[in-house]
């Protein structure tokens, strides 16, 4: 193997090294962010993460911003589709607007998808 081609391995490598690195380091700031309470800095620091959106997705909502709830929701679905609790988000914003049909579709799939979510069984 010639010499242009083991440097070019190595730098690769040493590319992949500090993307996983950084990526790792990424999670751990989330982390460490959600475990303080704060959902707004767990998500500068992880735009998807799905439980800081949750979070700051239920702040919202217990004051009635429901366009907010909406948009954390949508953007919790795009990061993590299986997530149950966002189609839970979404009815409860459906039920707030008067679109029950809507609501009780979105209500039936969040309690599939996430059947421990006492919120989306109850309806």
């Amino acid at each position: 193997m010639s010499r242009i081609v083991r440097v070019a391995l190595l730098l690769a490598i040493v590319a992949l090294m500090l993307v996983s690195a950084y990526t790792i380091l990424a999670f751990m700031r989330s982390d460490a962010a959600l475990d303080r309470g704060d959902p707004a800095a767990a998500l500068r620091a992880r735009p998807d993460n799905p439980e800081a959106l949750m979070q700051l997705a239920d702040e919202r909502l217990t004051v009635g911003d429901m366009p907010k709830v909406e948009v954390l929701a949508k953007r919790l679905l795009a990061s993590s589709p299986a997530e149950g609790r966002g189609y839970r988000l979404l009815a409860q914003v459906s039920e707030s607007r008067g679109e029950y049909a809507r609501a009780e579709k979105l209500y039936a799939i969040a309690a599939q998808r996430a059947p421990r979510d006492l919120q989306a069984r109850a309806w």
